[in-house]
Protein backbone atom coordinates (compact mmCIF):
# COMPACT_ATOMS: atom_id res chain seq x y z
CA UNK A 1 0.00 0.00 0.00
CA UNK A 2 1.47 3.21 -1.06
CA UNK A 3 1.91 6.34 1.49
CA UNK A 4 1.33 9.17 -1.02
CA UNK A 5 -1.60 11.17 0.40
CA UNK A 6 -4.24 11.41 -1.30
CA UNK A 7 -4.41 14.62 -3.02
CA UNK A 8 -7.66 14.75 -4.70
CA UNK A 9 -9.35 14.55 -0.70
CA UNK A 10 -6.90 17.49 0.06
CA UNK A 11 -8.54 19.57 -2.78
CA UNK A 12 -12.07 17.95 -1.87
CA UNK A 13 -12.30 16.45 -5.51
CA UNK A 14 -13.25 13.60 -7.31
CA UNK A 15 -10.40 11.33 -9.11
CA UNK A 16 -11.93 12.37 -12.29
CA UNK A 17 -12.46 16.02 -11.62
CA UNK A 18 -11.34 17.93 -14.96
CA UNK A 19 -8.64 20.13 -14.71
CA UNK A 20 -11.10 23.73 -14.22
CA UNK A 21 -12.72 21.66 -11.41
CA UNK A 22 -9.22 21.42 -9.27
CA UNK A 23 -8.63 24.85 -10.28
CA UNK A 24 -11.68 26.16 -9.05
CA UNK A 25 -11.35 24.38 -5.74
CA UNK A 26 -7.68 25.13 -4.97
CA UNK A 27 -8.59 28.64 -5.38
CA UNK A 28 -11.03 28.60 -2.78
CA UNK A 29 -9.06 26.47 0.11
CA UNK A 30 -6.15 28.52 -0.59
CA UNK A 31 -8.36 31.78 -0.26
CA UNK A 32 -9.85 29.64 3.09
CA UNK A 33 -6.28 28.98 4.20
CA UNK A 34 -4.14 31.46 3.64
CA UNK A 35 -1.51 32.07 6.42
CA UNK A 36 -1.89 36.35 5.88
CA UNK A 37 -5.76 35.71 6.62
CA UNK A 38 -5.86 33.46 9.26
CA UNK A 39 -3.31 34.68 11.78
CA UNK A 40 -4.84 33.11 15.02
CA UNK A 41 -5.18 29.59 13.13
CA UNK A 42 -1.15 28.19 13.75
CA UNK A 43 -2.13 25.15 11.52
CA UNK A 44 -3.09 27.14 8.49
CA UNK A 45 0.30 27.54 7.59
CA UNK A 46 0.66 23.96 6.86
CA UNK A 47 -3.02 23.40 5.27
CA UNK A 48 -2.14 25.98 2.95
CA UNK A 49 1.07 24.18 2.10
CA UNK A 50 -0.80 20.74 1.60
CA UNK A 51 -3.05 22.60 -0.48
CA UNK A 52 -0.20 24.17 -2.36
CA UNK A 53 1.45 20.91 -3.16
CA UNK A 54 -1.55 18.91 -4.10
CA UNK A 55 -2.26 21.59 -6.91
CA UNK A 56 0.67 21.30 -8.03
CA UNK A 57 0.97 17.78 -9.05
CA UNK A 58 -2.67 17.34 -10.03
CA UNK A 59 -2.89 20.68 -12.34
CA UNK A 60 0.37 19.36 -13.96
CA UNK A 61 -0.95 16.20 -16.78
CA UNK A 62 2.26 14.56 -16.59
CA UNK A 63 3.20 14.50 -12.70
CA UNK A 64 -1.19 13.87 -12.01
CA UNK A 65 -0.18 10.81 -14.30
CA UNK A 66 2.51 9.21 -12.35
CA UNK A 67 0.54 10.34 -9.00
CA UNK A 68 -2.69 8.15 -10.35
CA UNK A 69 -0.80 5.14 -11.68
CA UNK A 70 0.83 5.18 -7.81
CA UNK A 71 -1.81 5.51 -5.54
CA UNK A 72 -3.88 2.44 -4.21
CA UNK A 73 -6.43 0.70 -6.04
CA UNK A 74 -9.02 1.50 -3.32
CA UNK A 75 -8.39 5.29 -4.16
CA UNK A 76 -9.40 5.18 -7.93
CA UNK A 77 -12.33 4.72 -9.73
CA UNK A 78 -12.98 2.01 -12.30
CA UNK A 79 -10.29 1.88 -14.93
CA UNK A 80 -11.26 3.86 -18.19
CA UNK A 81 -11.82 2.75 -21.46
CA UNK A 82 -8.58 2.05 -23.79
CA UNK A 83 -9.72 4.83 -26.21
CA UNK A 84 -9.76 6.77 -23.14
CA UNK A 85 -6.68 5.90 -22.01
CA UNK A 86 -4.73 6.08 -25.42
CA UNK A 87 -6.30 10.03 -25.38
CA UNK A 88 -4.21 10.21 -22.00
CA UNK A 89 -1.97 8.80 -23.06
CA UNK A 90 -1.41 11.30 -26.33
CA UNK A 91 -2.39 14.47 -23.85
CA UNK A 92 0.43 13.33 -21.88
CA UNK A 93 3.16 13.38 -24.90
CA UNK A 94 1.80 16.55 -25.81
CA UNK A 95 2.58 18.21 -22.95
CA UNK A 96 5.93 16.50 -22.83
CA UNK A 97 6.66 18.38 -26.23
CA UNK A 98 5.18 21.60 -25.19
CA UNK A 99 7.28 22.25 -22.21
CA UNK A 100 10.27 21.52 -24.40
CA UNK A 101 8.99 24.23 -26.57
CA UNK A 102 8.31 21.41 -29.46
CA UNK A 103 4.91 22.75 -30.16
CA UNK A 104 3.70 21.40 -33.50
CA UNK A 105 5.03 18.23 -32.18
CA UNK A 106 2.01 19.05 -28.85
CA UNK A 107 -0.17 20.14 -31.02
CA UNK A 108 -0.02 17.10 -33.46
CA UNK A 109 -0.73 14.80 -30.11
CA UNK A 110 -3.51 16.92 -28.20
CA UNK A 111 -5.16 16.09 -31.80
CA UNK A 112 -4.53 12.85 -31.50
CA UNK A 113 -6.23 13.09 -28.51
CA UNK A 114 -8.80 15.45 -29.19
CA UNK A 115 -9.74 12.50 -32.13
CA UNK A 116 -10.39 9.80 -29.43
CA UNK A 117 -12.06 11.96 -27.31
CA UNK A 118 -14.22 14.75 -29.23
CA UNK A 119 -14.94 16.29 -26.20
CA UNK A 120 -11.35 16.17 -24.43
CA UNK A 121 -11.88 20.22 -23.29
CA UNK A 122 -7.79 19.99 -21.44
CA UNK A 123 -6.65 19.05 -24.58
CA UNK A 124 -7.83 21.73 -26.41
CA UNK A 125 -7.14 24.11 -23.70
CA UNK A 126 -3.45 23.03 -24.30
CA UNK A 127 -3.48 23.25 -28.15
CA UNK A 128 -5.10 26.56 -27.67
CA UNK A 129 -1.73 27.51 -25.61
CA UNK A 130 0.60 25.68 -28.11
CA UNK A 131 -0.91 27.99 -31.61
CA UNK A 132 -0.58 30.91 -29.32
CA UNK A 133 2.76 30.23 -28.65
CA UNK A 134 3.60 29.51 -32.59
CA UNK A 135 1.41 33.10 -33.14
CA UNK A 136 -1.05 31.02 -35.08
CA UNK A 137 -4.03 32.67 -33.84
CA UNK A 138 -6.65 32.37 -36.34
CA UNK A 139 -5.88 28.43 -34.93
CA UNK A 140 -6.15 29.73 -31.48
CA UNK A 141 -10.11 31.35 -32.37
CA UNK A 142 -11.16 28.22 -34.28
CA UNK A 143 -10.41 26.36 -30.62
CA UNK A 144 -11.96 28.53 -28.76
CA UNK A 145 -14.98 28.09 -30.85
CA UNK A 146 -15.08 24.43 -30.93
CA UNK A 147 -14.51 24.66 -27.23
CA UNK A 148 -17.29 26.92 -26.52
CA UNK A 149 -19.32 24.61 -28.42
CA UNK A 150 -19.78 22.15 -25.35
CA UNK A 151 -18.57 23.85 -23.05
CA UNK A 152 -20.00 27.54 -23.37
CA UNK A 153 -19.00 28.37 -19.09
CA UNK A 154 -15.40 27.96 -20.13
CA UNK A 155 -13.64 30.60 -18.74
CA UNK A 156 -10.12 29.59 -19.91
CA UNK A 157 -11.96 29.33 -24.04
CA UNK A 158 -12.91 33.50 -23.60
CA UNK A 159 -9.46 34.03 -21.95
CA UNK A 160 -7.83 32.55 -25.19
CA UNK A 161 -9.66 34.42 -27.18
CA UNK A 162 -9.31 37.60 -25.46
CA UNK A 163 -5.59 37.24 -25.49
CA UNK A 164 -5.68 36.68 -29.63
CA UNK A 165 -8.35 39.52 -29.88
CA UNK A 166 -5.77 41.88 -28.08
CA UNK A 167 -2.69 40.69 -30.02
CA UNK A 168 -4.77 41.17 -33.03
CA UNK A 169 -5.52 45.25 -32.02
CA UNK A 170 -9.35 44.64 -31.24
CA UNK A 171 -8.63 45.55 -27.99
CA UNK A 172 -12.47 46.20 -26.84
CA UNK A 173 -13.62 42.53 -28.22
CA UNK A 174 -10.70 41.25 -26.21
CA UNK A 175 -11.92 43.34 -23.31
CA UNK A 176 -15.36 41.62 -23.72
CA UNK A 177 -13.72 38.13 -23.99
CA UNK A 178 -12.31 38.75 -20.95
CA UNK A 179 -14.81 40.66 -19.37
CA UNK A 180 -16.78 37.00 -20.00
CA UNK A 181 -13.80 34.88 -18.32
CA UNK A 182 -14.38 36.89 -15.67
CA UNK A 183 -18.01 36.34 -14.92
CA UNK A 184 -16.92 32.34 -15.34
CA UNK A 185 -14.06 32.31 -12.88
CA UNK A 186 -13.80 36.02 -11.13
CA UNK A 187 -10.98 34.23 -9.07
CA UNK A 188 -8.83 34.10 -11.98
CA UNK A 189 -5.72 36.89 -11.40
CA UNK A 190 -4.60 36.57 -15.06
CA UNK A 191 -7.55 37.78 -16.76
CA UNK A 192 -7.74 41.02 -14.95
CA UNK A 193 -4.34 41.24 -15.42
CA UNK A 194 -4.24 40.97 -19.22
CA UNK A 195 -7.46 43.10 -19.28
CA UNK A 196 -5.78 45.84 -17.75
CA UNK A 197 -2.99 45.79 -20.16
CA UNK A 198 -6.07 45.94 -22.75
CA UNK A 199 -7.44 49.31 -20.53
CA UNK A 200 -4.26 50.73 -20.59
CA UNK A 201 -3.91 50.56 -24.48
CA UNK A 202 -7.54 52.07 -24.52
CA UNK A 203 -6.48 54.83 -22.60
CA UNK A 204 -8.74 53.63 -19.81
CA UNK A 205 -6.46 54.64 -16.73
CA UNK A 206 -9.43 53.99 -14.27
CA UNK A 207 -10.38 51.06 -15.52
CA UNK A 208 -7.04 49.70 -15.69
CA UNK A 209 -5.70 50.38 -12.17
CA UNK A 210 -8.80 48.63 -11.13
CA UNK A 211 -8.10 45.17 -12.56
CA UNK A 212 -4.06 45.56 -11.57
CA UNK A 213 -5.37 46.19 -7.99
CA UNK A 214 -7.53 43.58 -8.32
CA UNK A 215 -5.27 41.06 -9.86
CA UNK A 216 -2.20 42.10 -7.26
CA UNK A 217 -5.02 40.98 -4.36
CA UNK A 218 -5.44 37.28 -6.17
CA UNK A 219 -1.89 36.84 -6.90
CA UNK A 220 -1.15 37.38 -3.37
CA UNK A 221 -3.91 35.31 -1.87
CA UNK A 222 -2.70 32.35 -3.93
CA UNK A 223 1.06 32.71 -3.02
CA UNK A 224 1.95 33.84 -6.67
CA UNK A 225 4.93 36.61 -5.51
CA UNK A 226 6.42 37.18 -8.92
CA UNK A 227 2.74 37.63 -10.79
CA UNK A 228 1.80 40.06 -7.15
CA UNK A 229 4.87 41.87 -7.95
CA UNK A 230 4.39 42.45 -11.63
CA UNK A 231 1.00 44.01 -11.35
CA UNK A 232 2.19 46.27 -8.35
CA UNK A 233 4.86 47.35 -11.09
CA UNK A 234 1.98 48.11 -13.51
CA UNK A 235 0.21 49.97 -11.08
CA UNK A 236 3.18 52.01 -10.44
CA UNK A 237 3.63 53.01 -13.81
CA UNK A 238 0.46 53.78 -13.85
CA UNK A 239 0.05 56.10 -11.30
CA UNK A 240 3.55 57.76 -11.77
CA UNK A 241 2.86 58.22 -15.49
CA UNK A 242 -0.86 59.48 -16.91
CA UNK A 243 -2.09 57.79 -19.66
CA UNK A 244 -2.16 60.64 -22.88
CA UNK A 245 -4.77 60.64 -25.80
CA UNK A 246 -2.95 59.72 -28.98
CA UNK A 247 -3.12 61.90 -31.70
CA UNK A 248 -4.50 59.63 -34.89
CA UNK A 249 -7.31 60.90 -36.31
CA UNK A 250 -8.86 57.48 -36.40
CA UNK A 251 -9.01 56.89 -33.16
CA UNK A 252 -10.44 60.72 -32.71
CA UNK A 253 -13.09 60.03 -34.70
CA UNK A 254 -15.36 56.77 -33.68
CA UNK A 255 -17.19 57.36 -37.35
CA UNK A 256 -13.91 56.91 -39.38
CA UNK A 257 -12.39 53.86 -36.98
CA UNK A 258 -16.59 52.29 -38.03
CA UNK A 259 -16.20 52.86 -41.32
CA UNK A 260 -12.69 51.71 -41.43
CA UNK A 261 -13.72 47.80 -39.57
CA UNK A 262 -16.57 47.48 -41.33
CA UNK A 263 -14.41 48.16 -44.71
CA UNK A 264 -11.33 45.80 -43.58
CA UNK A 265 -14.07 42.84 -42.62
CA UNK A 266 -16.27 42.84 -45.69
CA UNK A 267 -13.29 42.52 -48.51
CA UNK A 268 -10.91 41.16 -46.18
CA UNK A 269 -13.69 37.89 -45.88
CA UNK A 270 -14.87 38.19 -49.53
CA UNK A 271 -11.50 37.97 -50.75
CA UNK A 272 -10.50 34.70 -48.44
CA UNK A 273 -13.61 33.34 -46.99
CA UNK A 274 -12.47 30.07 -46.03
CA UNK A 275 -9.64 31.68 -44.43
CA UNK A 276 -10.85 34.95 -42.90
CA UNK A 277 -14.70 33.99 -42.40
CA UNK A 278 -14.07 32.81 -38.78
CA UNK A 279 -11.15 34.51 -37.70
CA UNK A 280 -13.15 37.85 -38.50
CA UNK A 281 -16.29 36.79 -36.80
CA UNK A 282 -14.33 35.95 -33.60
CA UNK A 283 -12.80 39.35 -33.76
CA UNK A 284 -15.58 41.04 -33.63
CA UNK A 285 -18.02 41.78 -30.44
CA UNK A 286 -21.82 40.92 -30.87
CA UNK A 287 -22.13 44.88 -31.05
CA UNK A 288 -20.04 45.13 -33.85
CA UNK A 289 -21.38 42.21 -35.59
CA UNK A 290 -24.81 43.55 -35.50
CA UNK A 291 -23.76 46.70 -36.57
CA UNK A 292 -22.14 45.79 -39.40
CA UNK A 293 -24.55 43.26 -40.39
CA UNK A 294 -27.12 45.68 -41.02
CA UNK A 295 -24.80 48.17 -42.74
CA UNK A 296 -23.44 45.51 -45.26
CA UNK A 297 -27.51 44.68 -45.91
CA UNK A 298 -28.60 48.35 -46.05
CA UNK A 299 -25.45 48.89 -48.69
CA UNK A 300 -26.90 45.86 -50.59
CA UNK A 301 -30.39 47.39 -50.92
CA UNK A 302 -28.83 51.05 -51.94
CA UNK A 303 -26.50 49.02 -54.60
CA UNK A 304 -29.08 46.72 -55.61
CA UNK A 305 -31.71 49.80 -56.12
CA UNK A 306 -29.26 51.81 -57.82
CA UNK A 307 -28.22 49.19 -60.65
CA UNK A 308 -31.62 47.67 -60.86
CA UNK A 309 -34.08 50.23 -60.19
CA UNK A 310 -37.53 48.08 -61.31
CA UNK A 311 -35.94 45.98 -58.51
CA UNK A 312 -36.55 48.20 -55.24
CA UNK A 313 -36.89 46.49 -51.98
CA UNK A 314 -35.84 43.22 -53.19
CA UNK A 315 -32.45 43.62 -51.66
CA UNK A 316 -33.67 44.62 -48.64
CA UNK A 317 -36.22 41.62 -48.46
CA UNK A 318 -33.41 39.31 -49.64
CA UNK A 319 -31.36 40.09 -46.61
CA UNK A 320 -34.36 39.61 -44.63
CA UNK A 321 -34.72 36.01 -45.77
CA UNK A 322 -30.78 35.52 -45.80
CA UNK A 323 -31.22 36.39 -41.90
CA UNK A 324 -34.35 33.92 -41.55
CA UNK A 325 -32.57 31.30 -42.90
CA UNK A 326 -29.31 31.92 -41.04
CA UNK A 327 -31.72 32.23 -37.86
CA UNK A 328 -33.79 28.73 -38.48
CA UNK A 329 -30.14 26.94 -39.17
CA UNK A 330 -28.63 28.27 -35.90
CA UNK A 331 -31.25 27.37 -33.73
CA UNK A 332 -31.52 23.78 -35.61
CA UNK A 333 -27.83 23.39 -34.65
CA UNK A 334 -27.60 25.14 -30.73
CA UNK A 335 -31.50 25.49 -30.35
CA UNK A 336 -31.04 29.24 -29.54
CA UNK A 337 -31.59 32.17 -31.80
CA UNK A 338 -28.76 34.36 -32.11
CA UNK A 339 -29.76 37.44 -34.34
CA UNK A 340 -25.84 39.35 -34.35
CA UNK A 341 -24.65 36.30 -35.88
CA UNK A 342 -27.17 35.25 -38.81
CA UNK A 343 -26.78 39.29 -39.14
CA UNK A 344 -23.43 38.99 -39.88
CA UNK A 345 -23.87 36.23 -42.37
CA UNK A 346 -26.72 36.99 -43.93
CA UNK A 347 -25.06 41.12 -44.35
CA UNK A 348 -21.91 39.04 -46.17
CA UNK A 349 -24.05 37.10 -48.50
CA UNK A 350 -26.51 40.12 -49.48
CA UNK A 351 -23.66 42.40 -50.21
CA UNK A 352 -21.68 39.75 -51.87
CA UNK A 353 -25.56 39.39 -54.37
CA UNK A 354 -25.43 43.03 -55.04
CA UNK A 355 -22.08 43.06 -56.27
CA UNK A 356 -23.00 40.74 -58.59
CA UNK A 357 -25.78 42.51 -59.23
CA UNK A 358 -23.43 45.41 -60.24
CA UNK A 359 -21.45 43.63 -62.34
CA UNK A 360 -24.11 42.22 -64.47
CA UNK A 361 -26.70 45.03 -64.54
CA UNK A 362 -24.30 48.22 -64.46
CA UNK A 363 -25.12 50.80 -66.81
CA UNK A 364 -21.58 51.17 -67.88
CA UNK A 365 -21.68 47.76 -69.87
CA UNK A 366 -17.67 45.49 -69.16
CA UNK A 367 -16.85 43.44 -72.07
CA UNK A 368 -18.07 40.40 -72.06
CA UNK A 369 -14.53 38.44 -70.67
CA UNK A 370 -14.55 41.08 -67.60
CA UNK A 371 -18.23 40.21 -67.09
CA UNK A 372 -17.90 36.14 -66.96
CA UNK A 373 -14.27 36.94 -64.57
CA UNK A 374 -16.42 38.93 -62.21
CA UNK A 375 -19.60 36.90 -61.82
CA UNK A 376 -17.15 33.65 -61.42
CA UNK A 377 -15.21 35.45 -59.17
CA UNK A 378 -17.86 37.21 -56.96
CA UNK A 379 -19.67 33.63 -57.08
CA UNK A 380 -16.86 31.49 -56.25
CA UNK A 381 -16.73 34.39 -52.69
CA UNK A 382 -20.44 34.25 -52.83
CA UNK A 383 -20.25 30.03 -52.13
CA UNK A 384 -17.14 29.85 -49.95
CA UNK A 385 -19.00 32.33 -47.52
CA UNK A 386 -22.02 30.42 -47.62
CA UNK A 387 -20.34 27.24 -46.99
CA UNK A 388 -17.75 28.69 -44.11
CA UNK A 389 -20.87 29.86 -42.43
CA UNK A 390 -22.56 26.49 -41.78
CA UNK A 391 -18.80 24.76 -41.36
CA UNK A 392 -17.09 27.14 -39.35
CA UNK A 393 -19.54 29.57 -37.51
CA UNK A 394 -22.47 27.86 -37.10
CA UNK A 395 -20.14 24.67 -36.71
CA UNK A 396 -21.90 21.76 -38.96
CA UNK A 397 -20.15 18.79 -40.15
CA UNK A 398 -18.77 19.14 -43.71
CA UNK A 399 -20.88 17.02 -45.37
CA UNK A 400 -24.01 19.04 -43.84
CA UNK A 401 -22.77 22.58 -44.86
CA UNK A 402 -22.17 21.00 -48.34
CA UNK A 403 -25.47 19.50 -48.49
CA UNK A 404 -27.27 23.24 -46.54
CA UNK A 405 -25.54 25.30 -49.25
CA UNK A 406 -26.39 23.21 -52.04
CA UNK A 407 -30.22 24.00 -50.86
CA UNK A 408 -29.62 27.79 -50.34
CA UNK A 409 -28.42 28.13 -53.65
CA UNK A 410 -31.25 26.31 -55.18
CA UNK A 411 -33.83 28.54 -52.98
CA UNK A 412 -31.95 31.68 -54.12
CA UNK A 413 -31.98 30.91 -57.54
CA UNK A 414 -35.58 30.29 -57.66
CA UNK A 415 -35.78 33.81 -55.77
CA UNK A 416 -33.69 35.32 -58.73
CA UNK A 417 -36.29 33.89 -61.26
CA UNK A 418 -39.57 35.16 -58.92
CA UNK A 419 -37.28 38.52 -59.24
CA UNK A 420 -36.59 38.81 -63.03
Amino acid sequence: MTTLPNYYETLNVPINASFEEIKVSFRRLARQFHPDLNPDNPQAAGKFQEIHKAYEVLSDPQQRTWYDQKIAPSQTTSPPTSSSSKAQEFYVKGVQKALIGQYQEAINYYTKAIELRPQFLEAYLQRCEAYFCQKSYVKVLENCHYILQFAPQSSSAYYYRGRVRKQLGYLESAIESYTKAIYFDPKDAQIFYHRGFAYQELKQKKFAINDFTKAADLYQKQGNISRYRSALYQLKVLQSHPLKSGGNFFKLNPYFKWLKLMTLTVFQILLNPSGEMLAKFSQLSLYQRLVIGLFDGLLAELIITIVVPSSSFWGLTLFIALTLWMMLNDFWQYHHLNASTSLFVAGNLTLCLSFMAMVKYSPVRLPNLLEVVGLTTLGSSFFLVLYASFSQILNFPEGKSYYLTTFTLILLVLFYRLVV
